[in-house]
């Protein structure tokens, strides 16, 4: 395995693949943007030997709309044209997988109720609020025969809980296997 070879450099030293399949919309590099501003450039972008982008268009352009002048690059200098293409295509159709519901659910919940911005996890809030209703079985019916709602959705008197979380206190199941 080659060891990385990790530089800061200048954004305007960058060059974006011209046909870069993946489109990048202004609402996803501004979540990225958002992403960066609160944690800081932590996946670096990963380019040639010419510095052209292999991987990271979406975050140089959020770099790029922050005015940041310096970002992590992974110079990829060992790669072949080819390699290098093969991958620009799998480093975004490979992390396309199903999610665990549950332990998203909860994930998020225990995100709410730090009061973090659940925006800041990229998805929206209404992804945000189904993720957690599974966690609650919101989707049952209540004992009245109407759907879960509000309180009533978590409150730990709707259902039994196996494990709780010793930071905030959340009682939650154990995840089911997918």
């Amino acid at each position: 395995m080659e060891p990385l070879n990790i530089q800061i450099l200048e954004t305007n030293r960058l060059i974006p693949y011209a046909r870069n399949a993946k489109l990048h919309p202004k609402d996803q590099v501004d979540k990225i943007a958002r992403q960066i501003s609160e944690v800081g450039f932590l996946v670096p972008i990963v380019a040639d030997k010419e510095l052209v982008v292999i991987a990271g268009h979406g975050r140089l352009e959020a770099a790029k709309a922050l005015g940041l002048e310096r970002v992590p690059v992974v110079v990829a200098d060992h790669l072949s044209e080819d390699q290098a293409m093969a991958f620009r295509i799998a480093d975004n159709k490979v992390a396309e997988s199903p999610w665990d519901m549950q332990i998203l659910g909860f994930e998020l919940k225990t995100l709410e109720m730090h009061e973090f911005d659940l925006t800041l996890a990229g998805i929206s809030m209404e992804e945000a609020r189904a993720s957690i209703a599974v966690i609650a079985g919101a989707d049952a019916p209540s004992s009245d025969g109407g759907e879960k709602t509000g309180a009533q959705e978590l409150g730990e008197e709707q259902f039994q809980t196996k494990y709780k979380c010793v930071k905030c206190g959340f009682g939650y199941d154990e995840p089911t296997p997918a």
